[in-house]
C-alpha cells in the first residue's frame, strides 16, 4: 500500500514506547503525565496512514494527548506504534491495523474509552500479530454499536486485543469475529447490553481471557437486555460466571465445537429470559450449571461428545423451564443434580448416550416436575435417586435400555410422587430401595424385559402407596 511520502510531526510527547500486554509503569507515568490537556483531532483524509499528520484536523498525528474522531467514511491504516487518548469510529469509517511484517509490531493504542460505532458504522480490523490496546489498567472500556441502530466491528485475523469492560452492543449492534490465533484479554463483558441491542462475538482458533484481580476471572453476560450470541470454535477460554439471557426479552446462545471453556464460577443457561447453549467435542468446566435459572427463564442445554465436568452442582429447571440433553458419548461429572426444583419449576434431562457420574444425590421432582430419560447409550453412576421429594414433587425416569447404578439408594415417592418405567433390557442396581417412602407419597415402577437389582431391602409402600 502506498501513502504520501511527506509526513508532519507527531505531537511532542512520550514518543514511541511499546505497550506489551501490561504496559510498563514507566510507560504509564509518561502517558499520564501528558494528558492534563486534551486536544479533539479529526480525521479529514480518505484512506491513508494514522501517522500521517497531514490526515489530521490538527496538522499533527494523534499521539496520547488527543481524542481521536474518525467519522467521515475514511480508512485509518495503522502501520507502526500509534496513540490516542477516547477514540471514535462511525459514520462508515475504518481502522485498520495492518499484519505486522518484518519484525516489527503494528500497534493501535487507545489510554481512554474506545467507542466503535456510535450512531451509524465504525469498524476495526486487526491485523496477523498486531495489536489493538484499549487500557486495562486505566479502567478504559470499549463500547460496539453505541446507540440504537448504530453498529460497531471488530475483527482479528491473528491479532490481539485489550481492554477493561467490553460492549459488544451497547443499545445498538455489535459484532467481533476473531480467528487463526488470536487473542482477546478483557473485563466483564456484555454482549447485547440494553433491549433491542444485539451483541456478536466469534472465536475460531483463538484464546479470551476475562482478566479480574488477583487472579480472578471476570463474567460475560450474552444477552443482558438484548439478544447475544457467542460462538466458539476450537478456542480456549477462560472467564468467571457465564450468564446467558438474563432478562426477560433476551433471547440468547452459545454454542461451543472443540476447544476448551473454563468458567470459574457458574454458567447460567436462560438466567430470566429464553436461553441455548450447545457444546459439541468440547471440554467445558465450572463450578454449577443452571438451566432455567429463574421463573420465566427457559434454557435448553445440549452437550455432543466432549466433557462437562460441575465440581458442584447441576440444575435443570431451577425455578424456571429447563432441557438438557447428553448424546454422542460424552461424559459428564458433578457432585448434586435437581431436575424441577422449584414449585412451578419444569426439569427434563435425556441421557440419550454417554456416561454421567454424579458422586451424590439426584433430586427429580423436588418441589415440580423433574423428568430423567435415559436411551440404550445411557450410563448414569451415582450415589441416591430420589424421585418426588416433596409433597408437590413429582418424578418420571424412563428407561429405554441404558443402567443406573447407585451406592445408597433408590426412592420412589419420598414426600411426593414417583414412577420408574424401564424396558429394552435397561438395568437398575442399588443397595436400598423403596416405594411409597412416607404418608400421602406414591411410588411405581414398571419393568419390561429389564431388570431391579436391589442388593440389601426392597421396600414397596413403606408409609405410603408403592
Amino acid at each position: 500500500m502506498f501513502f504520501a511520502a511527506s509526513v508532519a510531526p507527531r505531537r511532542p510527547g512520550c514518543g514511541r514506547f511499546a505497550l506489551i500486554r501490561r504496559a510498563s509503569a514507566a510507560a504509564l507515568a509518561c502517558l499520564l503525565s501528558s494528558v492534563g490537556v486534551q486536544a479533539a483531532s479529526t480525521w479529514i483524509g480518505g484512506t491513508g496512514s494514522f501517522s500521517n499528520g497531514v490526515n489530521w484536523s490538527t496538522g499533527y498525528a494523534p499521539n496520547g494527548t488527543d481524542n481521536v474522531f474518525i467519522v467521515n467514511g475514511g480508512t485509518a491504516v495503522v502501520d507502526d506504534f500509534s496513540p490516542t487518548q477516547d477514540a471514535t469510529i462511525d459514520g462508515g469509517s475504518t481502522i485498520s491495523v495492518l499484519a505486522s511484517t518484518n519484525g516489527t509490531t503494528n500497534k493501535l493504542g487507545v489510554i481512554g474509552t474506545l467507542s466503535v460505532g456510535v450512531t451509524g458504522l465504525g469498524t476495526i480490523t486487526v491485523g496477523n500479530q498486531s495489536l489493538l490496546i484499549n487500557n486495562e489498567l486505566l479502567s478504559a472500556n470499549t463500547y460496539l454499536g453505541v446507540q440504537s441502530g448504530a453498529t460497531g466491528v471488530i475483527n482479528s485475523t491473528g491479532g490481539w486485543f485489550s481492554t477493561s469492560e467490553l460492549y459488544v452492543g451497547q443499545s445498538g449492534n455489535g459484532s467481533m469475529d476473531f480467528s487463526s490465533g488470536s487473542e482477546i484479554y478483557s473485563s466483564t463483558t456484555f454482549l447485547g447490553l440494553a433491549t433491542g441491542s444485539s451483541g456478536h462475538l466469534s472465536l475460531q482458533d483463538s484464546s479470551w481471557t476475562t482478566e479480574g484481580t488477583l487472579f480472578s476471572f471476570r463474567d460475560v453476560t450474552v444477552g443482558a437486555g438484548g439478544h447475544g450470541e457467542l460462538v466458539l470454535g476450537n478456542s480456549q477460554v477462560q472467564l468467571g460466571n457465564l450468564v446467558i439471557a438474563d432478562s426477560l426479552d433476551s433471547v440468547s446462545s452459545v454454542a461451543i465445537s472443540g476447544g476448551n471453556l473454563t468458567a470459574s464460577k457458574t454458567i447460567f443457561v436462560g438466567q430470566l429470559g429464553e436461553a441455548s447453549y450447545s457444546s459439541t467435542n468440547a471440554s467445558v468446566q465450572a463450578e454449577e450449571l443452571f438451566v432455567g435459572r429463574n421463573a420465566g427463564a427457559s434454557g435448553v442445554a445440549t452437550v455432543s461428545g466432549g466433557s462437562l465436568t460441575l465440581s458442584k452442582d447441576l440444575h435443570v429447571g431451577a425455578l424456571g423451564t429447563g432441557t438438557f440433553t447428553m448424546s454422542g458419548g460424552g461424559t459428564m461429572n458433578s457432585d448434586i443434580a435437581n431436575i424441577g426444583f422449584g414449585t412451578n419449576a419444569v426439569g427434563i434431562l435425556n441421557l440419550t448416550s454417554g456416561t454421567w457420574t454424579n458422586t451424590r444425590g439426584l433430586f427429580i421432582g423436588v418441589f415440580g416436575q423433574g423428568t430423567l430419560n435415559i436411551g440404550s447409550g445411557g450410563t448414569l453412576i451415582g450415589e441416591s435417586g430420589f424421585l418426588g421429594q416433596n409433597p408437590s414433587g413429582t418424578g418420571v425416569v424412563t428407561m429405554n435400555g441404558g443402567s443406573w447404578s447407585m451406592s445408597n439408594s433408590l426412592v420412589l415417592g419420598v414426600h411426593g410422587t414417583g414412577t420408574l418405567s424401564a424396558s429394552n433390557g435397561a438395568q437398575i442396581s442399588s443397595q436400598w430401595a423403596q416405594l411409597g417412602l412416607t404418608n400421602g407419597s406414591t411410588g411405581t415402577a414398571t419393568l419390561d424385559d429389564s431388570s431391579l437389582t436391589v442388593a440389601q431391602t426392597l421396600t414397596i409402600g413403606q408409609l405410603g402407596s408403592g
